[in-house]
This record gives C-alpha cells, sequence and structure tokens, in this order.
C-alpha cells in the first residue's frame, strides 16, 4: 500500500472479516478507508470507527494510508466460478476473485456484451465497444485491485478465472431510502458531523440527517455513537457525478415526521473527507425563528378586512 489512496479488493475469505483482522499489519500506518456505502476513520489506541465494519470478497475500497505499508494475512482464496457480482445500474464499485492477473477481455468473458460499457481502476480504464470488446489504458485486471464499472442495466456475472474454491459471496446492489440511489453516481465524499438545533447539540437517535442536490437526494444517515467522547455523530456520505453542486442539508424528526433546514452549505468535491469523530462539521438548524417583526394594521380604519404582515428570520 502506497502512502495516500489506494484502491483495493480482497479475492480472500476468512470467518472474521472485519477491518480489525483484515488490517491488522497495516493498522499503525492507515488512516481512512471507504466502500460505496459506507467508512470509518482509524484511531490510535482505539482501532476503526464507522459505518465500514466488515469487508466482502466482492466490494472494492479506498484506503487512505498516512505511510507506505505491506497488507499482510492468511486467508482462503474464494471460488471464482461462485463468486457472484451482482450490479445496479449505473456505478458499482467491485473487487476482482481470481488469483491470477487476466487480460481485461478474457476477465470478463461472462458478461454479456454492452452490460458493462465502462470500468476503471487507480491507474487506467477501458470502454467497452460493439463486436470489439474493452479498450483503453486498462489491458489488465489483478489481484487485489478495486474497480469502478458502469453498467448499462442491472446483471450479475462471475469472472472467467480459475481459483480454489472455498466459499461464495454477493453484494447487496439496493440501496433506495430517500430515493437515492448510489448506482447513479461516479463519486462520493463523506461528512463526519455534528446536529445542533437551537444551539443544542443532538444526542439521540431521533434524527436522520440528509443532503441534497437541488431537489435531488445526494446522501443520508442516522446518529451514531461514537465510544470515544460519548457524543452522537451523523457519518454522512454523499454522491456526486461532478465537482462543484452546492450541497444542501435537512434534518428529518423521526417522532414528528418533520424536517428541519440547516443553515449551512457546502460544494461537493468527489472524495473529499471532512469531519472526523474529534472534530466533526458542524450543521446548525433552528426550530423557532431568531427574529421577527409585525407592521401596524392597514388599512386603519378597515371594514370589512384587515391585513398586516409578518417577517421572520427562519422558518
Amino acid at each position: 500500500m502506497s502512502q495516500g489512496w489506494n484502491w483495493i479488493s480482497f479475492n480472500v475469505y476468512l470467518n472474521d472479516m472485519s477491518l480489525e483482522t483484515m488490517l491488522s499489519s497495516v493498522n499503525d500506518n492507515a488512516k481512512f478507508i471507504k466502500s460505496q456505502t459506507g467508512y470509518a476513520d482509524y484511531y490510535e489506541d482505539y482501532g476503526w470507527f464507522g459505518t465500514l465494519e466488515q469487508t466482502d470478497n466482492v466490494s472494492m475500497y479506498k484506503l487512505e494510508m498516512n505511510n507506505q505499508d505491506n497488507i499482510e494475512l492468511w486467508a482462503y482464496p474464494v471460488v471464482v466460478d461462485e463468486t457472484i457480482f451482482s450490479l445496479g445500474e449505473g456505478y458499482n464499485w467491485i473487487g476482482y476473485s481470481p488469483q491470477e492477473s487476466l487480460d481485461i477481455n478474457t476477465a470478463l468473458y461472462n458478461v454479456d456484451e454492452g452490460n458493462i460499457e465502462y470500468i476503471k481502476n487507480q491507474e487506467g480504464y477501458a470502454d467497452f465497444y460493439n463486436d470489439f470488446g474493452f479498450f483503453g489504458s486498462l489491458e489488465y485486471m489483478n489481484p487485489f485491485n478495486g474497480y469502478i464499472v458502469r453498467a448499462s442495466s442491472n446483471t450479475s456475472f462471475i469472472y472467467n478465472g480459475s481459483g480454489l474454491a472455498r466459499i461464495s459471496s454477493t453484494v447487496d446492489a439496493t440501496y433506495n431510502e430517500f430515493d437515492l440511489n448510489i448506482h447513479d453516481y461516479e463519486h462520493n465524499a463523506t461528512m463526519t458531523s455534528a446536529l445542533y438545533i437551537d444551539n443544542n447539540r443532538v444526542d439521540s437517535y431521533d434524527y436522520i440527517l440528509s443532503a441534497y442536490n437541488g431537489s435531488a437526494c445526494v446522501g443520508y444517515t442516522e446518529g451514531l455513537y461514537f465510544p470515544l467522547d460519548g457524543n452522537i455523530v451523523f457519518p454522512l456520505m454523499v454522491y456526486g457525478n461532478e465537482g462543484g453542486n452546492t450541497l444542501t442539508f435537512k434534518i428529518y424528526d423521526k417522532h414528528s415526521q418533520t424536517y428541519l433546514d440547516i443553515e449551512e452549505e457546502f460544494v461537493f468535491t468527489p472524495d473529499m473527507t471532512l469531519g472526523d469523530g474529534f472534530n466533526p462539521v458542524v450543521l446548525n438548524s433552528f426550530e423557532t425563528p431568531v427574529d421577527y417583526s409585525i407592521s401596524k394594521a392597514y388599512p386603519n380604519p378597515f371594514n370589512p378586512v384587515v391585513n398586516f404582515d409578518v417577517e421572520l428570520d427562519g422558518d
């Protein structure tokens, strides 16, 4: 693993595939890891904390390292012809199950023609051309590398490679709450946040934090207990296809089933990581207006209708 970002996957299996086990050899030099649906930070003298707790052998992970180090582990190789990769229409982060390097067209031979339109790893990419196959700077797929593919429709496949039979697994491609389909987006970013309502920090699980690009929901999360200081944080992952979009936020109250607006706005940058458990991004909402004014009644005298204006600095 190089210093900085590494796109990785695991083509092996253990009974315990937690981050603590799979990354135990690099924990002192690791900083941050995320998948397509979750993430975790590494805390010295504690370990990994976040929404991503377990790894599998079908997903890609982006691992950020403080220093160069080697991942070392003892594990069983997966069964290539039983390890199913389930893709949703749009973007998917996938791993690589064979134990050897293969030409990209050989590796993806079992994918129906055109079902994968585009593939990239950290160093290169390839487009699919009908009656030809994949062509681009990405020519070979390699063990332990991670890949992002764009699927034209929901599909499943197995790699065209040999492997020792041990275990199989699948990935759940659905993520539909708040009308969010993560496969619509090429990039993601993370915001470990603290919520404040009327200047009081939220310390319950009664709220959901959601992010929007215009009217489209691009991320949401519930509260998570941070054991190092006992506070509730909101580990928000937001999605987008390009940088520069303005993100707005809302708080959903589960009990009243109402939304509160959040004052702060952020500009989306692919792969940005804002905040952590100790220094979360502060998001503020006010249930009551902080200022108001009421005009004089008009017309005066009146008959039979009277009017007055109310101005509120807040909803």
